[in-house]
């Protein structure tokens, strides 16, 4: 994968850390299972790729609660960002895929 920039930038806090560790597996589709859970959802779907700190996807989120969202990016600091705005807001319908889009891609049916 070619990345025009960094797959991490600065040391994650102790914060973000944890909520890698401990709160992103939860809502993470790198397991086949979940996504097919996912994907099952009679429910709009909603991609994302390459969401930097994820403004965007948790505003949209909100305002449409009854849709499932899917945010895709390699970089990892944006990845906890999301996790904290995912937190904070207690928001339920994002579902985060941390790597290469185009693997996640040939992953759908």
């Amino acid at each position: 994968m070619r990345i025009f920039g960094r797959k991490k930038g600065r040391r994650l806090s102790f914060t973000k850390q944890k909520l890698v560790e401990d709160f992103l597996p939860s809502i993470s589709l790198d397991n086949d299972k979940k996504l097919r859970h996912v994907l099952s959802l009679k429910k709009k779907l909603f991609l994302e790729f390459g969401f930097g700190h994820g403004e965007n996807v948790i505003k949209l989120s909100v305002n449409r609660p009854d849709w499932v969202f899917i945010a895709i990016d390699p970089f990892l600091n944006g990845v906890a960002s999301l996790l904290e705005k995912i937190k904070k807001n207690n928001i339920s319908n994002i579902h985060i895929y941390h790597g290469d889009g185009r693997l996640f891609l040939e992953k759908l049916p």
